[in-house]
């Protein structure tokens, strides 16, 4: 029987496998018990990539900054050549989609940079003075603010989870 291995898979086996064991090996011991195994197979497993160009019409600047397990991905991009604006649009499939109640052009700098398993797009919006941390939920466009903090102008949202939890 010949065994296949799939990186992406590996990989999340891997971390899944690395987060239970971590609790019950002593922390000097699951370095050299657990990842540098895991790793140096992980290395050597065959490589396949394939390379595709994500540019939205018109747009310059263009980051692809969160992608789900089935590939919706989040695209922040800039309406001007000198890049001083930026929106987000989603891509799948080599189509782009524009969000629901995207934020733009009202705020020059829409940054929802990270997608999660349920669609729930985080990030930031505002001007070069202000950013709000927000989250959007791409089935229904309903864009949720979340509050500032006191005494800081940027509010920035980074990461969010599958379960809901944000981080910026």
């Amino acid at each position: 029987m010949q065994r296949r291995i799939i990186p992406g898979l590996n990989a999340a086996l891997g971390c899944v496998l690395l987060l239970s064991v971590a609790a019950v090996l002593p922390a000097a011991s699951w370095n050299t018990q657990l990842v540098v195994p895991l790793a140096q197979a992980l290395k050597n497993a065959p490589q396949k990539y394939t390379f595709v160009s994500i540019d939205p019409p018109g747009g310059y600047c263009t980051d692809v900054t969160g992608m789900t397990d089935l590939r919706l991905a989040t695209v922040v991009y800039s309406h001007d050549a000198e890049c001083q604006t930026t929106d987000t649009a989603l891509w799948l499939g080599g189509q782009f989609y524009p969000l629901l109640n995207d934020p733009y052009p009202a705020n020059p700098n829409v940054s929802l940079a990270d997608i999660n398993n349920w669609a729930t797009v985080f990030g930031n919006y505002g001007d070069s003075n202000t950013q709000h941390a927000a989250e959007l939920q791409v089935a229904t466009g309903r864009l949720t603010t979340l509050p500032d903090i006191t005494g800081m102008p940027y509010n920035w949202g980074q990461r969010i989870s599958d379960t809901g939890i944000g981080v910026g």
